[in-house]
């Protein structure tokens, strides 16, 4: 059809699957109250390449990722303090998230990509306060 694709391709750059799981575990008395624990995961399957100006294409592999969390909350008086700590791609995979060919002509180098890398791993805090 018009976008060079037969009925019932996939568009470049989109994964036939993906999935992302996410749960977390706040105990509700004990010694334990307020204290939160969690993790995750992202999964994403492989994606077709653009053709690059001879015609030739491909795809960039997919990937799994690992998040986990930990916070505590507690209140002081009529005000609710929390802290969390997120971290993100865990195991520090390295992943690409997307990928275009170059636009060139020339032979020697029409495998030459320009692909998007996945964050490596990110620690984050947050503190919240509630009144």
């Amino acid at each position: 059809d018009e976008n060079g694709l037969a009925v019932g391709d996939r568009f470049f750059g989109v994964p036939r699957h993906s999935a992302n799981f996410w749960t977390t575990y706040e105990p509700q008395e004990g010694l334990l109250k307020g204290f939160q624990v969690g993790g995750g995961v992202n999964l994403q399957d492989s994606q077709t390449i653009q053709p690059n100006s001879a015609g030739k294409t491909g795809s960039i592999p997919g990937f799994v990722t690992v998040g986990l969390m930990a916070g505590y909350s507690f209140d002081v008086g009529k005000t609710k303090v929390s802290a969390q700590l997120n971290v993100d791609n865990l195991l520090d995979k390295r992943y690409y998230t997307a990928a275009i060919p170059a636009d060139v002509t020339n032979s020697t180098i029409d495998r030459t990509l320009f692909v998007n890398f996945g964050a490596p791993r990110t620690f984050m805090g947050s503190i919240n306060v509630e009144f």
